[in-house]
């Protein structure tokens, strides 16, 4: 069993402190005292121990080119998928459809944590979206630190890669110049701190690592990211202008740019990250936006786009991802076919990260008529659902005033935006398509896979707009793969998961699955023939954890926040989390009796007003749990706790703490599959 790193130094603390102070001596001693404790504090260590094992399933390609479509905050059950007709039938009439897709954390931070790693929030630390008081771990110290040692990318982009998080670590097993095995980044012109390699000599190395061996699955991966990363990269502080100041330590890991802002006369610091793994980075600086955003690349440099209707996120998006296949064919048809100086070219990886449906839902110019057609939201039996109805559910729901006529308006509002915002998406997946197909005839060595790192809810249980919530609305997705030798049309009920995520790609790309990781490959049930189990409807015992911590931004702290933080200042709130807003919930589907939609059972943790644990209101929901059985009641309207024997609350107390030190594969899947009774 492998031993997850534990920090001995809180860097998700250290930040809260220097944005607040002014003074350039400051900004300087915090550098330094920084970087002293990362060169001298052990992290811990996981040691892969890779095992090449060739997977020949009929039809199938072995490291192919992925594509890697994630859309932000995109519901299934509210018609996510409504305005998205060309991705439907590109990727689920033409691959595999995951009926039962869940995430494991209903919010975006944690959850790209463990689509990046495989690993549940209990093992990446990344709680919430909060990088604020309360150590939601979403910071880029967190990201540094860990786990963009264990992502997806730094298998595919290097061919013997092992993580090795801690630093003192890497110098004693790698050597000084560790970085030139380590984090295949060399050479970088130190001087001016950016890479001095071009688009075709990082390809070209690829290519020429992968020809020296004759394992068709020893091959590195071209690796491309467009869009969102997680909610605070990268720019720690305010943007502006300023002064650049670099520590030579953290040459392969960020540099700081001081600044002084005239407005409020106090000095902010600003900490760019340089992304491992990735040889072409468009990255957004922080959280999703259609218009005015910034994007910094591989060589840090920030530059801001969406002043003009022709510079929307989502189209801007489409033409880098244009630009790397355009380059990516060039290189293949000049080095195979003109100067035949290579047999074969690395495969490519290409994850675009779009900022859709997320808010502010600002479709593109061309389908705002289109999206304003649109019907309203749907009035689901939950829908609206407040005061005395939802007196058996917890906080913030419980509670939650009844939503007027005005909030009614702005949910349908919301709802004709995001899937207008979706539709530029689905003219992006078609167009990448079609160029591979089309231009690059690469069709049938490439990958598909499409989903969203949470779902999300409009108007539910009174509230308006948000997620975070335990119920299907915010935990189901949608989920999609296409490629060869997936059946079309085809359809798979299992539970899949987001930390399956990277588990299938590394299979897929390498053929061998991570051992730190939390969930499972998906590539048995891509290439399964039509009449193995693995293609039926799955008769075994299903189930996860889902796991959330509470965030609050405003006073007083402990009651919570509005709806989407107050970013649409025209529209009035509702409450969308609190502290209490922590559970921890198992959600499984019990074939063995019948499920068809299955069950879910949540327990609570309570917090005082100084965020210290705290027993939660006698005969309050948070005190006993919620329990629902989705076959009986699919909108969650009656909270049956009250209907569960002792035993039955023993069974998923049990599980619940069981799944929350699962460490790998086999622990957790110890727990998630099989009949436990109680």
């Amino acid at each position: 069993m492998l031993a997850l790193v534990n920090h001995v130094v809180n860097f998700r603390a250290l930040h809260l402190t220097f944005l607040r102070k002014s003074g350039l001596f400051f900004l300087l001693g915090w550098t330094l005292v920084v970087s002293t404790l990362f060169l001298f504090t052990s992290f811990g260590t996981q040691e892969i121990v890779v095992e090449d094992v060739t997977k020949p399933w009929p039809g199938s390609k072995r490291s192919p080119n992925i594509v890697f479509i994630l859309t932000d905050d995109q519901d299934l059950i509210l018609d996510g998928m409504s305005t998205m007709p060309k991705t439907l039938s590109l990727l689920a009439n033409g691959g595999m459809t995951f009926t039962n897709a869940f995430v494991t954390n209903p919010v975006c931070c944690p959850s790209r944590a463990s689509i990046l790693t495989g690993m549940y929030p209990h093992n990446t630390k990344v709680y919430n979206n909060s990088r604020r008081p309360g150590n939601g771990g979403c910071t880029p110290f967190n990201f540094l630190s860990f786990i963009e040692h264990y992502s997806y990318n730094r298998f595919l982009n290097k061919m013997d890669y092992k993580p090795i998080d801690d630093p003192l670590e890497r110098i004693k097993r790698l050597g000084p110049n560790w970085e030139a095995t380590y984090d295949l980044e060399v050479p970088i012109d130190r001087g001016h701190l950016f890479r001095n390699t071009s688009f075709d000599d990082q390809l070209y190395t690829h290519s020429k690592a992968s020809q020296q061996k004759q394992d068709t699955l020893a091959v590195e991966y071209m690796t491309f990211h467009s869009g969102k990363y997680h909610n605070e990269y990268c720019c720690y502080g305010p943007p502006g202008r300023g002064h650049f100041f670099f520590y030579p330590f953290f040459s392969f890991f960020f540099y700081v740019r001081f600044f002084f802002s005239k407005k409020i006369k106090k000095m902010y610091i600003c900490i760019y990250v340089r992304m491992k793994g990735w040889d072409v980075w468009r990255g957004q600086n922080k959280n999703s936006k259609f218009y005015f955003y910034q994007i910094i690349d591989e060589n840090w440099k920030e530059e801001g786009y969406g002043n003009n209707p022709d510079e929307y996120m989502t189209d801007r998006m489409k033409t880098w991802s244009l630009e790397f296949l355009e380059k990516y064919q060039r290189f293949k048809v000049e080095y195979t076919t003109n100067t035949k100086t290579l047999e074969k070219v690395a495969p490519f990886l290409m994850v675009l990260s779009v900022p859709a449906p997320h808010n502010p839902f600002e479709p593109a110019p061309r389908h705002v008529d289109a999206s304003e057609r649109l019907p309203s939201a749907p009035r689901t039996a939950n829908f609206g659902r407040c005061s005395v109805a939802s007196e058996d559910k917890h906080v913030p729901i419980r509670g939650a005033p009844c939503l007027s006529e005005v909030q009614t308006a702005e949910i349908d509002s919301c709802f004709r935006g995001r899937l207008g915002t979706l539709m530029s998406v689905d003219e992006l997946i078609y167009d990448i398509h079609e160029y591979i197909d089309k231009q690059m005839g690469l069709l049938n060595d490439t990958y598909f896979i499409f989903t969203s790192d949470n779902g999300y809810h409009l108007g539910q249980n009174s509230l308006m707009y948000e997620k975070r919530q335990p119920y299907e609305t915010d935990i189901r997705v949608p989920f999609y793969i296409k490629g060869p030798g997936i059946r079309p049309n085809s359809t798979y009920d299992g539970i899949v998961l987001n930390i399956d995520i990277a588990p299938t790609l590394i299979d897929l790309a390498r053929g061998f699955v991570p051992p730190h990781v939390d969930g499972q490959s998906l590539v048995p049930v891509l290439f399964a023939s039509q009449d193995s189990d693995r293609a039926n409807p799955r008769t075994m015992d299903e189930r996860f954890l889902v796991e959330y911590y509470g965030e609050s931004f405003e006073n007083p702290p402990h009651l919570g926040i509005q709806t989407s933080n107050g970013e649409h200042p025209a529209f009035t709130h509702t409450p969308a989390d609190t502290w209490n807003n922590t559970y921890k919930c198992i959600r499984e589907i019990e074939r063995s009796k019948g499920d068809v939609l299955g069950k879910i059972y949540c327990q609570f943790t309570c917090f005082d007003k100084d965020k210290n644990p705290s027993p939660c209101l006698k005969n309050t929901p948070e005190a006993k749990g919620e329990y629902f059985h989705l076959d009986k009641d699919p909108w969650q309207l009656q909270n049956q706790w009250h209907t569960l024997s002792s035993k039955h609350i023993l069974k998923y107390s049990k599980l619940i703490s069981e799944f929350s030190t699962c460490r790998n594969t086999a622990q957790c899947n110890h727990f998630r599959y099989g009949r436990v009774d109680p």
